[in-house]
C-alpha cells in the first residue's frame, strides 16, 4: 500500500486520500463557486476539511488564481455571535495562514491583524477585512473559507450574522469561495431563506460525502490495525468491507471490535 502521510490531529492520510471528493472540489475552484460539502455524522466529512487545511496544495494543483489560501474558520469559537467577532476570526484565520500569502499582502495582513484583533468596533472589523480581501483581489489571488458545521452555526445564528457572509461574498465575487461543511443539505435548515443568495449557492453545488472509496477504505483499515500492530488477511478485509459499505464511522467501529474481541467467529 501507499505510503502514509504523517499523523494529523489522530488521523493519518495518504496519498490520493478521498479524490473523488477533491476532484469535486477542484472544480468549483476552477469556476469560482462555493459549495457545501454534506455527510452524515461518521462520513469523514471533518476530517477532509482538516485534511483540506492541512494539505491545501493537493487541492491547489489545477488551481488557475495567481494564488489561493485556504483559511479555516471555526465557527465554535464565535461564542458572542457577534459580527465584530466573526469578522475578527476571519482575520486571524487569514493570519494563521500567513506564510501562504505573498510577501506585499502578509506586509499589509500582519499590521492589520495587530492593529484590529481587540477592537470591538464593528465597522473597524469589517473595514480591515475588505481591506485584505481588497488587496488580494488586486493581485489575482483568492480566499477559501472552510466552515464546518455550518448548519449547526445556523440554527442559533442572526440574521445579521448570515447576511454579513452573504455580503462579504457579494463584495469580492472573484476573490472570496465559501466551501461550508454541513450534515444536511440548506433545504432542511429551520430558516434556509436566511441565508439568502447563499443558500442557491449552497443548494446548488453540493458535494456528498459518504462511503470511502474501496483503496481509501482498505488504507483505513490497515491504519485502525496497525495502530494495534496487527494486520488483517485479505479475506477479513473483504468482509469488514461489506460489512459497513466502507463508511467511516462504521468501519472504525469494526475495526475495533475485530481487535477486542478474543475469539472472533469464522469467515463464515
Amino acid at each position: 500500500m501507499s505510503e502514509k502521510l504523517e499523523p494529523l490531529s489522530g488521523g493519518r492520510y495518504w496519498p490520493d486520500f478521498r479524490q473523488e471528493v477533491l476532484d469535486c472540489l477542484r472544480h468549483w475552484l476552477a469556476v469560482g463557486t462555493s459549495g457545501a460539502l454534506v455527510g452524515l455524522a461518521g462520513a469523514g466529512k471533518s476530517n477532509l476539511l482538516l485534511y483540506l487545511a492541512r494539505y491545501p496544495e493537493q487541492l491547489l494543483q489545477a488551481d488557475n488564481a495567481s494564488f489561493t489560501v485556504l483559511v479555516t474558520i471555526d465557527l465554535n469559537l464565535l461564542v458572542d455571535r457577534q459580527p465584530t467577532t466573526l469578522y475578527r476570526l476571519i482575520l486571524r484565520g487569514c493570519w494563521h495562514q500567513r506564510d501562504r500569502f505573498s510577501e506585499p499582502l502578509l506586509s499589509l495582513l500582519e499590521p492589520l491583524y495587530d492593529e484590529h484583533k481587540q477592537t470591538r468596533d464593528l465597522f473597524l472589523a469589517q473595514t480591515a477585512v475588505h481591506d485584505l480581501l481588497a488587496a488580494v483581489e488586486q493581485q489575482g489571488g483568492r480566499v477559501v473559507l472552510i466552515l464546518d458545521q455550518f448548519d449547526h452555526f445556523c440554527r442559533t445564528a442572526s440574521a445579521e450574522l448570515t447576511m454579513l457572509l452573504r455580503s462579504l461574498r457579494d463584495s469580492f465575487r472573484e476573490t472570496l469561495i465559501y466551501f461550508v461543511g454541513m450534515r444536511q443539505t440548506v433545504i432542511y435548515m429551520p430558516e434556509p431563506q436566511m441565508l439568502g443568495e447563499l443558500y442557491q449557492l449552497l443548494d446548488t453545488h453540493v458535494c456528498w460525502v459518504g462511503a470511502m472509496r474501496p483503496v481509501d477504505a482498505q488504507m483505513f483499515i490497515a491504519q485502525e490495525l496497525g495502530r494495534a500492530n496487527r494486520q488483517a488477511t485479505a479475506e477479513e478485509i473483504t468482509l469488514l468491507l461489506a460489512l459497513t459499505g466502507g463508511y467511516a464511522a462504521l468501519l472504525k467501529a469494526a475495526c475495533a471490535w475485530w481487535l477486542t474481541v478474543p475469539e472472533r467467529p469464522s469467515l463464515d
